[in-house]
């Protein structure tokens, strides 16, 4: 497991270095709740809603690598009403009480349901206040050490929406190629140095940004496939799986 620490770069720009955690997952370092803790979590742009797990009213959970989240400790730390406007963001919604539920499923069976909340969410020394996550309180499936997910996608809950006005909704990645190699999220209008960027690309509301494809090799020999395939077909850009 290598997870690497960030630096605000002089143009604002926030870079969040991203490291593995012994897995086929990417994982960022973020800071939550005041005073911060620090917690280790999936780097996903194939969803959006981020959540961890939290004490002390988780009833089903996995061994993570740090103490889990608690809510209680934070001064900024607050549950989010069912009659509250964002709740209707959430695509699985529920109420306890007049504590607005949510719930995830994930494509490869993974599921988590707890309570939608706010608090600040700090990336490296950036804060976002008012971050809207969910504290799971029963959580299943391959998420392994980590906190859980932090949500890239293209959703109203994930956080390229929510900081919008932060960061223009606008951010850039590389992926360490070795488990022992770092990677960055850049958050901001304003790319690495001398980057060779591919742009990502959105469909009609989706949660998921796609690539444009313009052709494909085997062995380095070009497929003979017509221009026209490429037109309009993509594929999906997901950090979150290694299946192709």
């Amino acid at each position: 497991m290598v997870v690497f620490l960030g630096t605000v770069e002089p143009s604002g720009v926030v870079r969040e270095r991203a490291g593995r955690l012994g897995t086929s997952n990417y994982v960022v370092t973020i800071e939550l709740g005041t005073p911060e803790e620090r917690l280790t979590v999936v780097f996903d742009t194939g969803s959006d809603t981020t959540w961890v797990q939290f004490q002390p009213y988780v009833a089903s959970c996995y061994r993570q690598k740090e103490p889990l989240f608690s809510p209680a400790k934070s001064s900024t730390s607050a549950n989010i009403s069912c009659s509250s406007s964002y709740s209707s963001d959430l695509n699985i919604r529920g109420c306890s009480g007049s504590h607005c539920l949510y719930r995830v499923h994930y494509g490869d069976g993974s599921d988590t349901v707890g309570f939608y909340a706010q608090d600040t969410l700090t990336l490296a020394s950036d804060a976002v206040k008012e971050f809207r996550f969910g504290c799971g309180e029963q959580n299943h499936g391959l998420f392994w050490q980590a906190a859980g997910p932090m949500g890239l996608g293209c959703g109203k809950t994930s956080l390229t929406v929510q900081a919008y006005g932060k960061y223009s909704g606008v951010f850039s990645y590389c992926l360490p190629a070795t488990p022992s190699g770092a990677g960055f999220l850049d958050l901001g209008p304003g790319a690495a140095a001398n980057a060779r960027l591919t742009p990502m690309l959105t469909y009609k509301g989706s949660t998921f940004y796609y690539v444009g494809l313009t052709g494909i090799k085997v062995d380095g020999r070009a497929v003979s496939i017509p221009d026209s395939i490429f037109s309009t077909a993509g594929a999906v850009l997901d950090s979150g799986t290694d299946a192709r």
